[in-house]
């Protein structure tokens, strides 16, 4: 992928961009030394956003009945089978796995609102989150109650395929807004203080026996991060 420039020809980019995804606006914004195409996908505002750093950021709104969470993706972040925390981990932010490489991240007293937000969520859009995610390399994806925003880890010069990825992602993430639109929030039971303690109660955590992570336990009894069968 070239650099590029000025705005106007990183402009022009992300012009031809835009138009795989359907209609939509291009924005130069020279004073942010930043380009924003604006358009829909699958009914819904969506949004690409480049700043003068290269960083791609893509975002959609909606009117998000489910709660917030975060999201993220990283290859690297396989925990140690001998145990311990990664080199310079910090000891204030708690990650539950979802899947390799994929995990809940938040604070310990935050983390249990969101591993019951994300337990809520349909399975068909939790699981194409996390394969979208691992094959186009987004860094996070963040839902939170006025849309979804992600962020792709490489920066667009760096970014292999660019369009390809970037317009994919992009729709994506249009059909993840239209889903969670048409998908009613799950009620809180009688007596619970929200939907989403609700959800957290029923939301297993558990720490596997042989990579030692906290991971969110599903259908498949195996843990989402190193693959070893679930004890019991």
């Amino acid at each position: 992928m070239t650099d590029f420039d000025d705005v106007d020809q990183l402009a022009r980019f992300i012009e031809s961009i835009g138009v795989r995804v359907g209609p939509g606006q291009t924005i130069p914004r020279p004073n942010d030394e930043a380009v924003e195409w604006r358009g829909t996908s699958h009914g819904h505002d969506v949004r690409i956003h480049v700043d003068v750093m290269k960083e791609v950021e893509v975002s959609a709104k909606l009117a998000n009945p489910h709660g917030t969470v975060l999201v993220m993706w990283d290859r690297e972040m396989v925990p140690d089978p001998n145990g311990g925390a990664p080199p310079w981990d910090d000891r204030d932010i708690v990650r539950v796995f979802v899947g390799r490489g994929t995990f809940l991240y938040a604070k310990p007293g935050v983390i249990d609102e969101q591993v019951g937000v994300f337990h809520r969520l349909p399975r068909p859009l939790t699981d194409a989150l996390i394969d979208a995610m691992q094959k186009v390399d987004i860094r996070y994806v963040k839902l939170h109650e006025s849309g979804i925003d992600a962020a792709f880890r490489e920066l667009l010069p760096e970014l292999p395929d660019a369009p390809a990825r970037i317009s994919t992602f992009t729709q994506f993430v249009g059909w993840a807004a239209a889903y969670l639109a048409g998908t009613p929030a799950e009620p809180a039971p009688a007596g619970s203080a929200s939907s989403a303690a609700a959800g957290a109660a029923r939301a297993e955590k558990m720490t596997c026996a042989y990579c030692k992570c906290l991971f969110l336990f599903g259908p498949s009894h195996r843990c989402p991060s190193c693959g070893a069968p679930v004890a019991g």
